[in-house]
């Protein structure tokens, strides 16, 4: 067996052993619940973590120091390719990340609840925009410079 072999070998036993272990806790914390009588109804944390099977970060749901709540999805590298969250003020919107994690596309309300639809290129560069304006919906199309070409109304 090669020493590759023994350390892949001792991660899966590390892994089993960890997750028997976690496995224990949960069931300790249900049957702990189930004699008192009546089940846990609430988990409260401040943010969770969902983890593959290699132990790599793909999904979290958490509420940040400067924003509010959020749920983001990852890439196998742990780049953030998806985020829906509700900012400070209560506004929602969805990032759409490329594998830069440059947001390509942002869907958001703003804080009067107006929506809008943004797409940037791989540079970061908005190059169209469509939203809904006090005074009805507006378009806008910008070239690679994000110079506007075409607007409408």
């Amino acid at each position: 067996m090669t020493l590759e072999e023994r350390v892949e070998k001792l991660e899966r036993e590390k892994r089993r052993a960890y997750r028997a272990g976690l496995a224990g806790v949960i069931l300790a914390v249900v049957a702990g619940a189930l004699l008192c009588g009546k089940a846990a109804r609430v988990v409260e944390a401040g943010e969770f973590r969902l983890v593959d099977d290699r132990g790599r970060l793909r999904a979290s749901i958490s509420i940040g120091k400067n924003d509010g709540p959020r749920f983001s999805l990852m890439d196998t590298k742990g780049q953030i390719r998806a985020c829906c969250g509700l900012s400070l003020d209560g506004t929602p919107s969805l990032f759409l990340n490329d594998g830069k994690g440059v947001a390509r596309a942002v869907l958001a309300l703003s804080v009067d609840d107006r929506p809008g639809l943004v797409f940037s290129d791989k540079r970061d560069v908005l190059r169209a925009r469509l939203a809904q304006e006090s005074d009805g919906a507006k378009m806008v199309i910008a070239n690679e410079q994000g110079m506007v070409v075409w607007n409408a109304p």
